[in-house]
């Protein structure tokens, strides 16, 4: 009863009103490869063999609640880093009627304040040893910035080019300017 109960959850939660989906669909939904999706399929064969049939060519067909087992399994993969087997067992744990009964007892008891004393108290600990290394990394950026930063340039620059040769030689702009002015006044 409770099994059925999440798995209709799920398939409210994860699945769209899809009658019937190809693998290469359910590889698109899911963002992995047709591969990755037969990877997953046979690691949830027992759960999912229900919600599967097979189509033209004996191509593997999906329903909307074999797309939301899949995707509830992909979504503990993502959020947790655990690989396929990992994620399939703890989905078959989700869906085991008998398993809910002893999660329900389990969680209906109080925790000890003593222990949640203890629990807030090593989190105290552990945000201000990350509040100094903050301020720590932050001191290192503000004296590394001016180091890793170029010189600044000057913006005008062309305006008033530098003299790079002394004498006859270029003496830029304003020197050749001169030069073919002076030269055609003279012819």
């Amino acid at each position: 009863m409770r099994s059925n109960v999440l798995q209709c959850s799920l398939a409210a939660r994860y699945a769209k009103p899809i009658m019937a989906t190809t693998i290469e669909d359910v590889a698109k939904a899911l963002g992995v490869s047709v591969r990755g999706v037969r990877l997953r399929v046979d690691a949830l064969r027992e759960i999912i063999d229900a919600h599967l049939r097979q189509g033209e060519n004996n191509r593997l067909l999906f329903d909307g609640e074999a797309l939301a087992i899949l995707r509830r399994l992909e979504e503990l993969r993502n959020a947790t880093g655990i690989t396929i087997r990992q994620a399939a067992s703890q989905v078959r744990e989700e869906l085991d009627p008998n398993k809910t009964n002893k999660q329900s007892q389990s969680t209906s008891q109080p925790a000890s304040r003593d222990a949640l004393a203890v629990e807030n108290q090593l989190l105290r600990q552990q945000v201000e040893r990350l509040e100094e290394e903050v301020r720590w990394l932050r001191s290192r950026v503000d004296t590394l910035t001016p180091l890793a930063l170029p010189r600044p340039r000057r913006w005008f620059g062309w305006l008033h080019p530098r003299r790079r040769y002394k004498g006859n030689a270029f003496e830029g702009i304003h020197g050749l300017l001169r030069r073919l002015l002076w030269t055609q006044t003279d012819t």
